[in-house]
């Protein structure tokens, strides 16, 4: 993760940022304002949790109702953009009419634009949950799909064979 600039001070994460005294918000909110809505960190970390703010544009929408009224949104469905903002897809790409051209994951070689369509491949052993789990252990994505004993040994810091 780069480093984070807020209240005249650098830190080493948003994790970091979020344990100082002065954030006004929990990691998870200050996490989605930073990384999905585009809020400068000092504006995220201070702003009060029951004011939503979205930047998309470069202009800041108070609503999602608001972003879809505007003519630049390719899609016409609040729901819609909910759904694809829950599923980690940023602002600026879950306002597009196809953001399945903005592919996140890559694993046995292709591509992914979510969690559920990797776990939806035959290849991929755990289960949505194991796997979310896994990779916020810090595993990389070609050993969280495989086995338990594949996932086991690479925490143990053992070579595992990749399958």
């Amino acid at each position: 993760m780069n480093r984070i600039q807020a209240f005249g001070q650098t830190y080493r994460s948003i994790k970091s940022l979020a344990r100082d005294p002065r954030c006004a918000v929990d990691y998870y909110l200050l996490w989605r304002r930073i990384r999905y809505y585009g809020w400068e960190p000092t504006e995220a970390a201070t702003v009060p949790d029951d004011v939503s703010k979205y930047v998309v544009w470069g202009e800041t929408f108070s609503s999602l109702g608001q972003i879809i009224n505007d003519p630049r949104c390719e899609i016409d469905c609040r729901f819609t953009l909910t759904k694809r903002i829950r599923q980690g897809i940023p602002i600026q790409d879950a306002v597009l009419a196809q953001p399945e051209a903005r592919l996140r994951f890559e694993v046995w070689g292709e591509q992914f634009t979510t969690l559920s369509d990797v776990v939806r491949d035959e290849r991929c052993v755990p289960r949505y949950k194991t796997l979310v789990y896994r990779l916020k252990k810090g595993t990389p994505l070609e050993i969280a799909v495989q086995d338990k004993e594949a996932f086991l040994a690479w925490r143990r810091g053992e070579q595992c064979p990749t399958n």
